[in-house]
C-alpha cells in the first residue's frame, strides 16, 4: 500500500513540474502525447500489481479498518484515463499537450487529498486503551525487531514504535505501564502438548482450571494439543462456548494410533481449521507412527500413505508422531506421495518429535519443506531411554534431535516442551516431582541441551543447540505460521491480536546462564491479562 501511495504522489510532482516531464518520457517517443499516456498508463497498471500482490494489512490506528488500496488504484488509473481522454480529443498535439499535463495534475492532486483523508484516522481511533512503554520490545519482524512500546486498543496492537510515538496515541481513558527496561515479546506458543488432554500426568486432583493458569504462569498464550480424540474435542467445544479457554487451542485430531485408524472427524462434519470462537480451532490431523524408539510401527507404508491422502486431499493438515528413523523415513515417503511435487506451503505438513534421522532423511525433509516440531525440554535425556538403548543403532545414536542439522538444511523448526511428558516421571511411578514446561526453561535447554536431571549432556548434543534468537522465533512467529496463524499472531505488528508477555529480562540481551533466572511477569492473551506475577499489578490491567 505504502509503495502505491508513493506512485500516487510521485505522479502529483511529476505533473506539477512541467520542466521535469521529459525525464519520464521514454526516448524513443514519437509524439509527446502518445508516450505520456503510455508512461502514466504503465504506472497505474504497475501501482495496480502492487496493490493486487499485497496482503491488505489492517490501519497502524484502526485495527478494524482494511487500507482503502481500492482508492489508491482507482486514483491512478483515472489520472491515466484523464489525460487520454484530452489528448485524444485534441486538434494538435502542441495546443491539448499543456491541457492535458495541467488536467492529470488537478486530477492527481484531488484524489491524493481524498486518499491521505481516507488514511487519516479519527482521533477517536487514535486512542490506545492500552500503552506499554519504556521497554524492550521484541517484535519479531525484520523491518522493525526492537521498540520501546506498544500501544493496544480492545483485542489487536494498535502500534508499535518509539516511547514519543506511541504515547501520543493516550487518550483520557488509556491505562499507562511502564515496563522500566523490562522486555515485551509476542505471545509464546508451545508447539505440541498434551496439556489438557493428559493432565492426569501431573497427579492429584488436576482439573482443567489448574492446567491453564499452570500454562500461563508459565509464559504461554497458546498450546497445540496433539492428540485430540472426539471426546476431548468436546471438551474443548464445551470450554469455548462458556469462555472458559483464557488461552488459544489449536486441536490436532487423533485418527490413528495402536493400529487402528478412525478417521471420526469426516462423519462429524469438521472442516479444516474450522474456529470453534476466537480460541479454538481444528487445526490438524494426527497420527501416531510409532512407540518409544521403534519397538511398535503401527502402520505399513501402503496404510499410511492412503490415510495421509485421506487428510490432504480435503485440505487438512497432517502431523505425524514419529521417533524411530524406520518412521520418519516412512512418513517422509507419505509426505512426498500426497504433495505430489507440489510445495509445503499450503498444508504445511509436520513431523512431530524428529527422533533419530539419518543424513538422508533430513536431506529429504529439507527438499519437501516439511515442518519440523521439536522438543527443548529434557530432550537430551532421550539417549538415556532403555527404549532407545535397545533399537536405535550405535551409529545412528548422535544422528538425534538434529536441531542444528536441520537449520543448516533449511528445514523450517517450530519450538514446543511436550508437557506433561516430557516434565514428569512417568515411567518411574512419579517419584520425582513435577518439572516445569516454561518458556523460560524452553529457551534455556533450547540454546545448551541441559536437561532437569543434571545429566551433562555431550559434546555432540551441545553442538545441536539452536541460539536464543532461533528458539525465540521457533516458538512466535514459526509457530503460528505452523498453525495457520501467521496472519493474526506470532509477531508485533499492528492488526494483530495483542497476545504479549513480559518477561524480567530480555534473554537476549544477558548471558545465556543468566537465562533461568528470567521471571515471567504477564500473560496477555487477546488484550486481556490472563497471568499476573505476585507484586506485579504496576504492569497488569485490572
Amino acid at each position: 500500500m505504502k509503495r502505491a501511495l508513493v506512485s500516487l504522489m510521485w505522479i502529483v510532482l511529476v505533473l506539477s513540474g512541467l520542466g521535469l516531464t521529459c525525464n519520464f518520457i521514454p526516448q524513443s517517443a514519437q509524439t509527446p502525447i502518445s508516450k505520456i499516456n503510455q508512461a502514466l498508463t504503465e504506472q497505474a497498471q504497475t501501482s495496480s500489481a502492487l496493490l493486487e500482490n499485497t496482503t491488505p494489512t489492517k490501519s497502524i490506528l484502526n485495527p478494524t479498518a482494511t487500507a482503502p488500496a481500492n482508492k489508491i488504484n482507482q486514483a491512478l488509473t483515472q489520472i491515466a484515463q484523464t489525460g487520454i481522454a484530452l489528448t485524444d480529443n485534441a486538434p494538435t498535439p502542441e495546443t491539448k499537450f499543456m491541457l492535458a499535463l495541467t488536467a492529470q495534475a488537478q486530477t492527481a492532486t484531488a484524489l491524493a487529498s481524498q486518499t491521505r483523508s481516507s488514511l487519516t484516522p479519527t482521533p477517536q481511533t487514535e486512542q490506545a486503551d492500552i500503552i506499554y512503554y519504556n521497554g524492550q520490545v521484541v517484535t519479531m519482524e525484520k523491518d522493525q525487531p526492537v521498540a520501546q512500546a506498544i500501544a493496544i486498543r480492545g483485542e489487536f496492537i494498535l502500534a508499535v514504535g518509539r516511547n514519543e510515538q506511541i504515547l501520543a496515541l493516550k487518550g483520557p481513558t488509556t491505562r499507562l505501564f511502564d515496563l522500566s527496561g523490562m522486555a515485551l515479546f509476542p505471545g509464546f506458543i508451545d508447539s505440541h502438548a498434551h496439556r489438557i488432554g493428559d493432565r492426569n500426568l501431573y497427579g492429584g486432583t488436576t482439573t482443567i482450571d489448574d492446567v491453564l493458569s499452570k500454562t500461563l504462569a508459565e509464559g504461554w498464550t497458546g498450546i497445540n494439543e496433539l492428540f485430540v480424540t472426539d471426546a476431548r474435542l468436546a471438551e474443548l467445544q464445551s470450554l469455548a462456548q462458556q469462555n472458559k479457554l483464557p488461552l488459544r487451542v489449536s486441536a490436532y485430531l487423533a485418527v490413528g494410533f495402536d493400529y487402528a485408524y478412525n478417521p471420526w472427524y469426516q462423519a462429524a462434519g469438521i472442516k479444516p481449521l474450522q474456529q470453534f470462537g476466537p480460541y479454538l480451532q481444528a487445526a490438524g490431523i494426527k497420527i501416531t507412527l510409532d512407540r518409544e524408539w521403534g519397538e511398535q510401527v503401527f502402520f505399513n507404508q501402503e496404510q499410511l500413505n492412503q490415510m495421509v491422502i485421506d487428510a490432504t486431499s480435503h485440505g487438512w493438515q497432517v502431523a505425524i508422531h514419529s521417533f524411530s528413523p524406520a518412521a520418519n523415513g516412512e512418513a517422509l515417503e507419505a509426505y512426498e506421495k500426497a504433495l505430489g511435487g507440489q510445495p509445503n506451503s499450503n498444508l504445511r505438513l509436520r513431523l512431530e518429535h524428529t527422533g533419530t534421522m539419518t543424513d538422508a532423511e533430513v536431506q529429504k525433509m529439507a527438499k519437501l519443506g516439511i515442518i519440523g516440531s521439536v522438543q527443548f525440554i529434557n530432550a537430551s535425556l532421550w539417549v538415556e531411554d532403555a527404549s532407545f538403548k535397545k533399537f536405535i543403532p550405535f551409529n545412528e545414536v548422535e544422528h538425534t534431535a538434529r536441531w542444528r542439522d536441520m537449520l543448516t538444511s533449511g528445514i523450517f523448526l517450530i519450538g514446543n516442551t511436550d508437557d506433561p511428558w516430557c516434565c514428569t516421571d512417568w515411567r518411574n511411578g512419579f517419584k520425582r516431582p513435577t518439572d516445569p514446561a516454561s518458556v523460560v526453561q524452553a529457551i534455556y535447554q533450547g540454546v545448551t541441551r541441559q536437561n532437569y536431571l543434571g545429566i551433562k549432556p555431550a559434546q555432540w548434543q551441545v553442538a545441536q543447540a539452536v541460539t536464543v534468537d532461533e528458539a525465540l522465533k521457533m516458538m512466535t512467529i514459526n509457530a503460528a505460521y505452523a498453525n495457520h496463524q501467521d496472519s493474526i499472531l506470532g509477531s508485533l505488528v499492528p492488526g494483530k491480536y495483542a497476545d504479549v508477555v513480559i518477561l524480567s529480562a530480555n534473554p537476549l540481551a544477558i548471558s545465556i546462564d543468566q537465562i533461568p533466572a528470567i521471571k515471567v511477569m504477564m500473560t496477555m492473551v487477546g488484550g486481556a491479562a490472563r497471568f499476573c506475577a505476585s507484586g506485579q499489578s504496576s504492569i497488569c490491567t485490572p
